[in-house]
């Protein structure tokens, strides 16, 4: 595990998975998260923004400043809408946390995700969790910012065009097709992605999550709180069972992106997103064998080491 000093910079939608993921990045040492930016997806922007304090109220950390974002795709479109089964994002448990809302930092997430890149060319790494939006955004709007992120790790998109909002479409570039099209096929910077079908191969179990929560501690307090959304949405998939399958994907994301050992195997190839199939839209296509003469600005990953993401997810709760 790399103790290199790593400058980051979170955009996500929390989401009890965003959440564990910000976690993660919090409880390691080398890790300085400079800010957090919030974007329409798992809830509306606002109650992101609402779900990201409580979480850094949870961990002691709330002078990382928060930023509201995006409140609508690029396009307003609607495609798609989010359905897990509760309405604040984090599992309906608002009286677990009560964050200090006038903490939220009154200039646009845009805005300060872009100053804060020109502060600091070539130094910060940015992880998306959540539809890419805000990321769009910076890109139109400072020419330079594609070049001045030192690395973006994204997760989301699907290399088996099996779909988890739509047909083919995984949530967060289906939530907005153009903004993770533009972000794509623009930004200079090295292009980690982790897609959710790749995710589904590397399962936790549900009695894990739930052993792993045994020391009572407030951390461990605020994850079983919100967590139980989490284990309905499983089951009403797979039935019910400890042995259920356990998707982690923001927090397989983020131990990716702080641990290059947790990647056992990656592959390098030119991606796009769909914007106009009827059936199609928002799905990551993936050049596999150069038909396009395109520049490889994506590295895939292919498999996960599962035991550095259960030590992390350990980790983050300590």
């Amino acid at each position: 595990m790399t103790t290199d000093r790593i400058r980051m910079w979170i955009d996500c939608d929390p989401g009890v998975d965003d959440a564990e993921a910000i976690m993660i990045a919090l409880s390691q040492p080398n890790v300085d998260v400079l800010g957090i930016s919030c974007v329409n997806g798992n809830a509306n922007v606002d109650q992101c923004c609402r779900n990201t304090l409580r979480v850094l109220k949870a961990y002691g950390r709330e002078e990382i400043p928060v930023f509201r974002g995006s409140t609508t795709s690029l396009l307003d479109a609607g495609d798609c809408a989010p359905d897990f089964g509760d309405e604040d994002g984090l599992g309906d448990v608002p009286d677990v946390i009560i964050p200090d809302m006038s903490l939220l930092k009154s200039e646009h997430a845009v805005n300060a995700l872009v100053k804060a890149v020109n502060q600091h060319p070539g130094e910060i790494s940015l992880v998306a969790l959540g539809p890419l939006t805000n990321v769009a955004m910076a890109v139109r709007m400072d020419a330079d910012f594609r070049k001045k992120v030192k690395d973006l790790t994204v997760m989301g998109g699907n290399i088996n065009s099996r779909g988890n909002i739509t047909v083919c479409g995984e949530f967060n570039f289906a939530m907005d097709p153009e903004a993770a099209c533009i972000v794509l096929n623009s930004m200079e910077c090295p292009i980690l992605i982790l897609t959710t079908d790749i995710c589904e191969e590397h399962p936790l179990t549900q009695s894990w999550m739930e052993e792993r929560l045994n020391v009572e501690t407030d951390k461990t307090k605020f994850v079983s709180a919100i967590i139980g959304i989490q284990f309905k949405y499983f089951e009403n998939i797979y039935g019910l069972g400890k042995d259920n399958p356990y998707i982690s994907w923001d927090s397989s994301t983020m131990v990716a992106r702080l641990c290059k050992d947790a990647i056992v195997e990656s592959v390098q190839h030119y991606a796009t997103v769909e914007l106009h199939g009827q059936l199609t839209r928002g799905q990551m296509v993936v050049d596999w064998y150069g038909k396009l003469n395109k520049h490889k600005n994506v590295n895939i990953i292919k498999k996960l080491n599962i035991d550095i993401v259960k030590e992390m997810l350990i980790q983050s709760i300590k």
